[in-house]
């Protein structure tokens, strides 16, 4: 005598189900596996916060990658502003922390088509600009931060506890109106590290 297997309808439906559920969870995590990469396009490899004779000053080092529609963009004439923003704060035990001001840094990154170069512009002076022949030669000027001066000396108090962070963007809001809306849509057009925190005592 021979049987043969019936199988429910209800379970049938139900192995179903659990195959499209596992595969929507194996399509989510490569998105989000994609997501996190696109993201991960400015780190900070290494910051140090020291003191003069006048003020507290940052040597700071980053990793930078252009994605694809920005560097497409760059090569088309967009110029590319970097901006480097620091806050400090001084800690207080039986009250609110302290903030002092401190003034944000901006590079702007621009290729010129006629030369064939990359242009760092840091906006102070006229020798502070420099042409360089690569984009990898024009960003390591935006990523290494030598001696950029946070605070003056007078404004800190000796023996105080202060906590300085550091973070390096994109400043999308200087993109072109169009290009602003692609910021919205995908992360592919918006670049910023995590905010990196050092404790100092000057």
């Amino acid at each position: 005598m021979s049987y043969r297997a019936r199988i429910d309808p209800a379970t049938t439906q139900a192995l179903a189900c659990r195959s499209a559920i596992t595969w929507a969870l194996a399509l989510l995590l490569v998105w989000l596996t994609i997501a996190s990469v696109a993201a991960e396009t400015i780190a900070v490899r290494s910051a140090l916060v020291r003191p003069t004779e006048d003020a507290l000053v940052i040597d700071a080092e980053f990793d930078i990658t252009l994605t694809a529609p920005l560097e497409a963009a760059l090569l088309r004439g967009t110029p590319l502003y970097f901006a480097l923003d620091t806050e400090i704060t001084r800690r207080r035990a039986y009250w609110f922390d302290d903030s002092l001001p401190s003034a944000q840094s901006v590079r702007r990154l621009t290729y010129s088509p006629l030369t064939s170069s990359y242009r760092v512009d840091t906006g102070r002076t006229l020798s502070g600009s420099a042409n360089y022949p690569t984009l990898e030669e024009a960003l390591r000027q935006i990523r290494l931060i030598r001696g950029r001066s946070l605070v003056d000396k007078k404004e800190l108090r000796n023996g105080a506890i202060y906590e300085v962070s550091i973070r390096l963007r994109l400043d999308t809001t200087q993109l072109p109106k169009p290009l602003q809306v692609n910021t919205l849509v995908s992360r592919e057009w918006s670049l910023i590290s995590d905010w990196y925190r050092v404790v100092v005592t000057p």
